[in-house]
């Protein structure tokens, strides 16, 4: 079991009906609490909160404008920066201690390792519960501020 102090915490935008990540957080048993983050300009929030109910939460986006450069010379209200600031004040609402912020399109969880063949291996993560205890453990004992897991494509 995770503490009832942490929770993942996933952005999206858009795409209520593709949460990868749903699915794949059931492949890896995860136990504990997990809300979606979404904002007040997500034409599909209707959705969200149809499938997903108490588990949705919404932030009002143009709170944010101003408060940070969001390093975009675009359209940069289509920035995910948005959700990922906000995520520290919505982990403080929830009377969280700890998140793991993920996105929607995550697909698996997977340990990787340098195998015999001096080669890149993976295995599946069985028992992600245990993982996060360990990360939390970890993130007291070392006193970082910050624990983070890599995506595979950034191997």
């Amino acid at each position: 079991m995770v503490p009832n102090d942490f929770a993942i915490l996933i952005i999206s935008h858009g795409r209520p009906d593709k949460m990868r990540v749903i699915h794949a957080m059931k492949k890896i048993n995860y136990t504990g609490k997990y809300y979606i983050i979404i904002d007040n300009e997500d034409s599909t929030a209707d959705e969200y909160y149809r499938l997903f109910g108490d588990k949705v939460i919404m932030f009002d986006k143009s709170k944010l404008d101003g408060t940070f450069d969001i390093m975009d010379n675009f359209d940069g209200r289509s920035v995910p920066v948005f959700a990922r600031n906000v995520l520290y004040d919505i982990a403080r609402d929830l009377g969280l201690k700890y998140f793991l912020e993920l996105e929607d399109d995550t697909m698996d969880f997977v340990h990787r390792y340098v195998n015999k063949d001096n080669r890149l291996g993976s295995m599946r993560v069985r028992d992600f519960d245990s993982i996060v205890n360990a990360m939390l453990e970890f993130l007291e004992t070392s006193n970082a501020d910050v624990v983070a897991f890599i995506q595979g494509g950034d191997l």
